[in-house]
């Protein structure tokens, strides 16, 4: 300790700033940030936690006082926060104040924030309306410069927190026309119980973070979506009406898609005859462990359940899709895709180029027609395909190595010169 209390405060600052880096659990992400390219699908869209981080500052401030003033001084080591319930605990107000103190040290720098709250004392109603107010009171100051957000808790606590985002967008649009909305672009929102009581959720991001450009939402409903920076969202174990559907893949800007373990709703779509494919953004798209909502509702029978499979791939499939993967799908639903790919005249998507089969079966077939031989017929221009776990797999690289002349004239998957099978490499030609 002698030898560290004769250290220059600029280079305590280094060893400080340099150490804060190493405690990071990631890379930072970004709006030009290539990482979310690279993270395996279960991972896409998600935030990191930072109560390693959040730790390691603490403890540095905590060694001497010296090293407390040196690291209360330096902003950078408060801006990734992580708060429990305690931060905001209604029945002690000293929690408040010290919670005010941690974000304020960053000053006026970009802050990341991780609010974990599943205390099951805070999620009765009487409980959740103190907390609510604290949460305003700790954080309504600081909402203009939160960038991002990961959000675990109940509904009631989900809605309190997104509520103070919502107000202080409102605020600055009607009361302060010059200020801008908060500038939270990657939000990771994990709903951890339903509590039974009545709320305002599901929540229109819309209001609360206009500018969002990634997005994860686990286990919790959304009413609507941004539209006009939304760029990749994934959506894990939830509910998909066809309201939430139509604002997310047509009116808003997001390019890359992952929808897992979803409900899709029955009934009437939002369009009744599709004369012509809308416009779409999406490139990236992936479908995993797909549900179909009214089975739980009504006990549907098979053939209904395919025709409303058949409906949401034919409104979530779009021609301008680059990259597609399914994952997990039961027969049902590869019944209701190999619908929407027989359909007459036949869907083609010449500019896929990236297909991913996980956990398929590619022997489903109507009539004649497998799904393997649809989906050479579907995707005529593919460069790269990844299969794991794919009943059928032989035969579909049988159908791709045998080379036959496909009913548009040209060579089965002519642009694939090598397929990744169960992790080896298969070549066309040996």
């Amino acid at each position: 300790m002698p030898v560290a209390q004769e250290l220059p405060t600029e280079v305590l600052y280094s060893i400080f700033e340099l150490s804060a880096r190493l405690a990071l659990p990631g890379p930072p992400l970004s709006s030009n940030s290539t990482s979310m390219d690279i993270q395996p699908p279960t991972e896409f869209c998600s935030l990191p936690s930072l109560k390693q981080i959040s730790l390691h500052c603490i403890a540095l401030s905590h060694v001497c006082a010296r090293w407390r003033n040196v690291a209360i001084g330096l902003q950078c080591l408060w801006e990734q926060i992580y708060l429990t319930g305690n931060a905001f605990n209604p029945n002690n107000d000293d929690f408040l104040s010290t919670t005010h103190a941690f974000l304020s040290r960053s000053s006026s720098r970009a802050l990341c924030l991780d609010i974990m709250i599943d205390d099951p004392s805070f999620s009765t109603s009487s409980t959740t309306t103190q907390l609510a107010k604290n949460l305003s009171a700790a954080l309504y100051i600081h909402i203009g410069r939160c960038h991002t957000l990961r959000l675990f808790g109940t509904d009631l606590i989900l809605t309190a927190v997104l509520d103070v985002f919502m107000e202080y967008n409102l605020s600055s649009s009607t009361l302060h026309p010059s200020l801008c909305h908060s500038p939270l672009s990657h939000l990771h929102i994990v709903q951890t119980t339903q509590t039974g009581c009545r709320s305002t959720y599901p929540m229109d991001l819309n209001l609360v973070a206009p500018q969002l450009t990634f997005l994860r939402i686990e286990h919790a409903k959304i009413f609507t979506f941004p539209r006009w920076n939304l760029h990749s969202v994934a959506l894990i174990d939830t509910f998909l009406s066809y309201h939430s559907h139509f604002h997310l893949l047509q009116k808003s800007t997001s390019r890359k898609l992952l929808f897992d373990k979803i409900l899709i709703p029955g009934g009437t779509p939002y369009v009744r005859r599709l004369l012509e494919q809308p416009s779409s953004l999406i490139t990236s798209l992936t479908l995993s462990r797909l549900q179909c909502a009214r089975t739980y509702e009504d006990k549907i029978g098979e053939d209904e359940q395919k025709d409303i499979y058949a409906m949401f791939f034919t409104l979530t499939l779009f021609h301008t899709l680059r990259e597609l993967e399914l994952a997990e799908l039961d027969a049902t639903a590869l019944d209701g895709f190999l619908a929407m790919l027989r359909a007459n005249p036949p869907v083609v998507f010449v500019d896929l180029c990236k297909l991913t089969l996980r956990c398929v079966d590619v022997m489903i077939k109507q009539g004649t027609v497998s799904l393997a031989m649809a989906l050479v017929h579907a995707f005529p221009g593919v460069c790269e395909v990844v299969l794991e776990d794919v009943v059928g797999a032989k035969v579909l690289v049988g159908l791709w190595k045998s080379n036959p002349i496909t009913q548009h004239g040209s060579q089965t998957w002519a642009r694939l010169e090598v397929m990744v099978v169960d992790g080896y490499i298969v070549q066309r030609m040996v």
